[in-house]
């Protein structure tokens, strides 16, 4: 009727829309959660901790790019999901920030 295809990505937008804080505090769940498995499997032939934490920490701390050093991939596909983590948390922030722009922002009603 207007010219969209109803696809994924547009119920995607229509949730950002709608919902922006719901959609990205679900994206950073759903983004360590996954990252997290990713790092565990990729590294738990390495990794003789058998805590489940060291890799959602690993992603968190990726994503927000702050880069302690104490927990990090150690094998080569861990750490190119690792670059991945980083540029996906570089989004993930850029969203948070322009969802807070949004909400701060005088608008005339």
């Amino acid at each position: 009727m207007n010219g969209c295809k109803p696809n994924f990505l547009f119920v995607v937008k229509c949730l950002e829309k709608e919902a922006p804080v719901l959609m990205i505090f679900f994206n950073i769940l759903f983004s360590t959660a996954l990252f997290g498995y990713g790092f565990r499997i990729w590294d738990r032939h390495l990794n003789n901790n058998p805590r489940w934490t060291n890799e959602p920490w690993i992603a968190i701390i990726t994503m927000t790019t702050v880069g302690y050093g104490d927990r990090y991939p150690i094998s080569g596909p861990a750490k190119i999901l690792g670059v991945f983590c980083a540029f996906w948390g570089v989004y993930i922030t850029s969203l948070f920030t322009n969802t807070m722009t949004d909400f701060l922002v005088f608008n005339e009603a």
